[in-house]
């Protein structure tokens, strides 16, 4: 574990080439409703608006010979790859799920510009994980894996390892997401058993939830893809042999309606994000209050992962126009009865899924 933690130490020293330290900072309304010190980390200020650059960075680095590189993703990975891309002037395939919005896409391809391709495939990110590495292997290509690589789990590791600087302390508890275990697999290997953790993942994704009870990673047999950014149905070998000893106890799973409804609270409003996604540490506001605030109120820093998904809280909102390509994916008793914000209309969606003003209502 000490080699683990010299790897994050130095990855987290080499990727100040590329961006600075993402804040930490304590937020005084969570804090008074949790009776504790909370603090957020704002990768949503990272250049790709994700933690996911981390670990694109890090493995990346570990072969600067290679030319052209390979990934599967359902956005952040692939972002945080065209963004090294360009930055290392090498070329890139990224292979999308088709339901991959297109806001992300788009970024995707704004990030990598002339030295990325795109190509849309699968329905799910195990589809299109499928693909790219058979199109990899065909090519004799370099695969950069979104999680499933210690190099991308060191990589991610180093929010660790600026949450330690910047608390000048280990924190009590932290709370992270769960897709594919990159983050919760580095995060956690990090600092070890000094601290408590609570992670969190999507009903529909539960991934690691399902390799904790049979003891193995398993394949779902369904996967609901409303958290697309989640919707992994295998959770990785490597990131759940660092994984398996958390205990079921502290994993999380969050209904899907529960994740689009979130957004109706107070918390999130005036607080626009572009997509819905629980490795950004989705939880529900009153279930998260019961286990933290109650079981532990002794306890003095709480930290949890942030991202352009949470937006500086753990419940999800997105704008209207992200919502109206995700919600006609997604159970429309939830979505009819749902409400989402942008800067200038309410929306509603009718049972038609045709979307509807205020003042087309």
């Amino acid at each position: 574990m000490t080699h683990f933690i010299e790897l994050a130490d130095q990855a987290e020293k080499a990727i100040r080439d590329v961006f600075p330290p993402t804040p930490l900072q304590r937020n005084e309304h969570l804090s008074a409703i949790y009776d504790a010190d909370i603090w957020l980390k704002r990768e949503d200020l990272s250049p790709v608006r994700s933690y996911k650059l981390r670990g694109a960075f890090n493995a990346m680095r570990k072969f600067s010979d290679k030319k052209a590189f390979v990934c599967a993703s359902a956005g952040n990975h692939a972002q945080g790859v065209a963004f090294m891309c360009r930055q290392l002037k090498v070329n890139g395939i990224i292979f999308m799920p088709v339901t991959t919005p297109q806001q992300k896409i788009q970024k995707t391809q704004i990030f990598g510009g002339e030295f990325i391709e795109v190509r849309l495939t699968g329905d799910y990110f195990d589809d299109c994980l499928h693909t790219a590495q058979t199109f990899c292997e065909k090519e004799s290509l370099h695969f950069l894996s979104p999680f499933d690589d210690e190099n991308i789990i060191i990589g991610q590791a180093s929010v660790g390892v600026e949450i330690k600087k910047q608390l000048n302390n280990i924190p009590d508890h932290i709370i992270l997401p769960v897709g594919g275990g990159g983050l919760s697999a580095g995060v956690t290997s990090y600092f070890g058993s000094q601290c408590t953790y609570t992670l969190v993942e999507p009903l529909g994704g539960a991934c690691l939830r399902e390799a904790l009870i049979n003891g193995k990673p398993t394949k779902l047999d369904t996967v609901n893809t409303f958290a697309d950014g989640a919707a992994v149905g295998k959770i990785g070998e490597k990131t759940f042999s660092r994984l398996r000893n958390i205990g079921l106890a502290n994993v999380i799973t969050i209904p899907e309606d529960r994740i689009c409804n979130s957004k109706l609270h107070p918390e999130c409003n005036n607080r626009p994000i572009d997509s819905v996604d629980p490795r950004t540490g989705l939880i529900d506001y009153d279930y998260g209050r019961k286990r933290l605030s109650n079981k532990n109120k002794k306890k003095k820093e709480r930290t949890l992962e942030d991202d352009p998904t949470t937006n500086k809280f753990l419940l999800g909102y997105t704008t209207a126009f992200e919502q109206k390509e995700r919600l006609v994916h997604f159970d429309r008793e939830v979505a009819a009865r749902s409400r989402v914000f942008d800067d200038q209309n309410d929306y509603f969606q009718d049972s038609n899924d045709k979307w509807l003003s205020q003042a087309e209502r």
